[in-house]
């Protein structure tokens, strides 16, 4: 059962019915993995405790970035900085 939830996982990040956003598949085989036991809550703890310090950096650098790559600031900073390698 473990493996079929990680496969259905993993096929759902390719394979997006209704162009769901591809949180949705993995997010979705995790609790029912826990809701029916088959992964055991403190083992799914253990792995939420590790992403608490990892885990704010893209769920504030992504929102940052958006409206920056909007008006152009990173492609500008980008092309500056391949400039100065180049």
């Amino acid at each position: 059962m473990a493996v079929a939830l990680l496969a259905a996982g993993i096929v759902l990040l390719f394979v997006r019915p209704g162009r769901m956003p591809l949180w949705v598949g993995p997010i979705g085989a995790a609790i029912v993995g826990v809701a029916t036991g088959v992964v055991r809550w403190p083992l799914a703890a253990d792995a939420l405790h590790l992403l608490r310090n990892p885990l704010p950096f893209p769920l504030f650098a992504v929102p940052l970035a958006w409206p920056l790559d909007r008006t152009g600031i990173l492609a500008r900073s980008a092309g500056r900085a391949g400039r100065d390698w180049g």
